[in-house]
C-alpha cells in the first residue's frame, strides 16, 4: 500500500497538532506572511566554538514549506513580541530550527 505524498501529509499533521502557536512571518523589505506555525524552545543547548559548556539559547523550529528562504534580521512576530532570526542552528530539508533573540 502506497501514500502518496506521505512525508508532506506527516509534516503537516505534526505542524497542525503540536505547534506551540501561530506567528507572523516579517521579511525585510516585504510583506507579511501570516498563519506561521512555530515550536518554541527557549533552552535549546549548542555548544559554541572553543566552549567546553552547553549554552542555552532561545529557538524556534519551523517547517521549510512555511517559509522556504529566510534573512538573517527578518522577525517572527509572536504573540504581539517581535524576535530577530539570527542563525539558522538545524535544517534537515523539512524542519529548520532558528535562533532568536
Amino acid at each position: 500500500m502506497a501514500f502518496p505524498n506521505l512525508d508532506d501529509r506527516l509534516n503537516e499533521a505534526v505542524s497542525s497538532h503540536l505547534c506551540d502557536g501561530i506567528a507572523t512571518y516579517l521579511p525585510t523589505g516585504g510583506g507579511a506572511v501570516p498563519g506561521v506555525p512555530y515550536q518554541r524552545d527557549r533552552e535549546y543547548q549548542v555548544y559554541r566554538e572553543g566552549s567546553e559548556l552547553p549554552e542555552n539559547i532561545d529557538t524556534v523550529v519551523l517547517r521549510v514549506s512555511s517559509i522556504p528562504r529566510h534573512r538573517i534580521g527578518d522577525l517572527l512576530d509572536i504573540e504581539g513580541s517581535r524576535y530577530e532570526l539570527l542563525r539558522v542552528v538545524e535544517d534537515d530539508g523539512a524542519w529548520r530550527r532558528i535562533e532568536i533573540a
